[in-house]
């Protein structure tokens, strides 16, 4: 599966979404993690819309949907907060589940197996949505300071979990990260390696920042999940670089 802006963008966008939905549905984030996520997703689901030649008319509808589930949750956010949330929430689902959509389809354009070209879009989508959605969330606690812990130590949890499940996926035949050792790309390959190892680590090391009591261990979580992101990012392009 090659690696194209409009696959990446579409990725990062509809993962954001998603993700950030689970996080909605707990009950305990306020409104504005949901603005500040769908400010993102938006522009990102668009100019991935645009990079595909406005090919992927579920893209459009997923930055639509995310700009009517923020202003929609910012005109109730006064008069009725919990209703907000609720309808933030439910925008913010289809948004995700329309973006999906439309990266599942891209993913199994020219795959083969489709099944895989699938696997590696979703598996993408998922680690980039986890690990930008957990930095957010750590800033977050700037203007919530007192969220509890569990809530961003669990999606650190899933972020660590998701990037190694695209790990597992880019490593599977019959075109894998591995085969580019042999067809001359071992440093593409190796600069995988060290990234996804690396990036599963720093998540590693912000998960137990959380155990230091104090909200000092909140931002020091949120800057190794800074860091973390970007090495996710480096991973998901690599190992798609290496396969190409």
């Amino acid at each position: 599966m090659e690696i194209t802006a409009d696959l990446f963008l579409a990725q990062w966008a509809a993962g954001m979404a998603a993700v950030c939905w689970v996080v909605q549905r707990q009950r305990r984030v306020s409104s504005g993690y949901g603005w500040v996520v769908g400010a993102l997703v938006a522009p990102l689901a668009f100019f991935a819309w645009g990079a595909a030649g406005a090919d992927e008319p579920l893209l459009l509808l997923s930055a639509g949907l995310s700009i009517v589930g923020v202003f929609v949750s910012m005109l109730q956010h006064r008069s009725a907060p919990e209703r907000a949330r609720r309808h933030q929430a439910f925008f913010t689902a289809l948004a995700g589940v329309s973006g999906l959509l439309a990266v599942t389809a891209m993913g199994i354009r020219d795959a083969d197996p489709a099944w895989l070209g699938a696997l590696r879009a979703l598996s993408g989508a998922a680690a980039l949505g986890a690990v930008t959605d957990a930095m957010v969330l750590g800033h977050w606690y700037l203007v919530e300071p007192k969220l509890p812990k569990r809530i961003i130590r669990r999606l650190s949890v899933v972020a660590g979990a998701t990037l190694l499940v695209d790990m597992g996926a880019m490593g599977l035949p019959p075109v894998s990260v591995f085969s580019a050792f042999s067809d001359g790309d071992s440093l593409t390959a190796a600069a995988w390696i060290m990234c996804s190892f690396f990036a599963v680590f720093l998540i590693f090391l912000t998960v137990k920042a959380l155990d230091t009591p104090g909200y000092a261990s909140v931002m020091a979580a949120t800057g190794l999940s800074y860091v973390a992101t970007m090495v996710a990012f480096a991973s998901v392009v690599a190992s798609r670089l290496a396969i190409a």
